[in-house]
């Protein structure tokens, strides 16, 4: 569900951010803040929440998870990794980031868009 935030100043120092549904205009979240920028983070965080919610919720990959390639898509080399999701996988959308962490020095060596089909979110035995 398309989601759009609102943010409007309404006093010398107070913002109101408001997140409505974009297909019937909804009031979904609102809330004050002191300063603009605030206001539009805390709008994305409560948008982040929720949509991390629906995705935890549908079985799809959340921001911050571990995520393991399956067997047929891996590349040699690919068990020094530790391979963890940068972005939720919204609804209908096949392709995410993930970032390759080494898994002796725990330095990432980049990020990468995957298809989320070559994607297990099990660990293989």
């Amino acid at each position: 569900m398309k989601r759009i935030t609102r943010i409007e100043k309404i006093k010398a120092n107070q913002w109101e951010w408001r997140v409505v549904c974009g297909a019937t205009g909804e009031g979904r979240a609102a809330g004050y803040c002191k300063t603009k920028t605030s206001a539009q983070s805390d709008a994305k965080a409560w948008i982040n929440h929720i949509e991390n919610e629906e995705a935890r919720h549908a079985g799809r990959v959340v921001a911050g998870d571990t995520v393991y390639i399956k067997p047929e898509w891996q590349d040699d080399g690919d068990d020094e990794f530790t391979f963890i999701a940068t972005q939720t996988q919204l609804e209908g959308q096949r392709e995410i980031k993930i970032k390759a962490v080494n898994i002796e020095t725990k330095i990432s060596i980049g990020t990468q868009s995957i298809m989320a089909e070559m994607l297990d979110k099990t660990p293989r035995n």
